[in-house]
């Protein structure tokens, strides 16, 4: 996989960062005007010829600065690639900003189509309240009544605090550290059938089959590609527990750019149909090289094909 980038110093000029390869290394060498800036760690390629490097290298790319920066163009209106349902969006506490309002409007969408929705605004957009005001419109319009929201565990109280209590009047429940506590606690969650419950992925792992009999209706997961390891032992428990809710929303502020199957491991706990099985993933977007028993991922290909399934 190549990362396309704008050259931090030279306008006429991108960067362009890969594995250490010598598949993409000797093609890199072979196209013109490529050098390779050891000060950087990146070749370094103009712009004007950039056109014939996307077609040695169709489906390989990844572009850190977007496309349309790279050759000057106007932004593109990312509002009219995603035609969503007009929904009213429910009042909070506090107000929401106008392009959150859309995510909202966009995550409540999806929800109703597949089931699931990614959240990948950039850090400082608001994800918090957007997934806050999502199921806000969750509970008003489709009567869920059982909500766990996983989180690390430093940012347990942050989204009790800062988050549920902030912007609703409800009172979530924050999974206490001593085990024997939190069998009450499941046992009481049961027997009142609503509210929210605040845990970190630890106690997802450890505490599966109790999280599993409460039946949740809604899963947040936040700084979801924490588990992104898709024979992780977390990413399992997290992937049973979503798979057990008619709902999933997933929260990260750091794109997929270095692994694709680290996506695949993120997918799979929302859908396992989504990508379908390992192999056939594996097989349509790795490129591996082989000796006998041993092998290793080289590369990447068919991401034009990958980013547009995501997107």
């Amino acid at each position: 996989m190549l990362v396309i980038e704008q050259h931090p110093y030279e306008e006429e000029l991108l960067t362009i960062r890969c594995n250490y390869s010598l598949d993409y290394i000797n093609r890199i060498r072979k196209m013109p005007n490529a050098k390779f800036n050891s000060k950087l760690k990146a070749w370094e390629v103009n712009i004007d010829t950039f056109k014939l490097f996307e077609d040695n290298f169709k489906g390989e790319l990844i572009y850190k600065t977007p496309y349309w920066i790279l050759y000057n163009e106007p932004m593109p209106d990312y509002s009219k690639m995603y035609k969503v349902q007009d929904i009213t969006v429910p009042t909070l506490k506090l107000p929401l900003y106008n392009y959150q309002t859309f995510g909202v409007k966009f995550m409540v969408d999806r929800l109703l189509k597949q089931g699931f929705v990614i959240n990948s605004d950039s850090v400082g957009l608001g994800k918090t309240p957007v997934a806050i005001a999502t199921m806000q419109w969750l509970i008003k319009n489709k009567g869920i009544k059982k909500i766990l929201v996983i989180a690390k565990k430093s940012l347990k109280r942050q989204w009790a605090v800062d988050g549920i209590m902030k912007f609703t009047n409800h009172y979530p429940m924050l999974t206490n550290k001593d085990k024997k506590f939190r069998v009450k606690q499941y046992e009481v969650f049961k027997q009142t059938g609503s509210g929210i419950m605040i845990t970190n992925y630890h106690t997802v792992m450890n505490d599966t089959n109790s999280i599993l009999d409460i039946d949740f209706d809604l899963v947040i997961c936040d700084e979801v590609h924490e588990i992104k390891a898709r024979k992780g032992v977390i990413n399992k428990a997290a992937t049973e527990i979503c798979n057990n809710a008619k709902y999933k929303i997933l929260l990260t502020g750091t794109p997929i750019m270095s692994k694709p199957e680290d996506l695949f491991g993120i997918m799979q706990m929302v859908d396992k149909k989504f990508f379908g099985e390992w192999t056939g993933f594996e097989a349509m977007y790795l490129k591996k090289e082989r000796n006998g028993k041993w092998e290793k991922t080289i590369g990447y290909t068919n991401l034009d094909i990958l980013r547009q399934k995501v997107q």
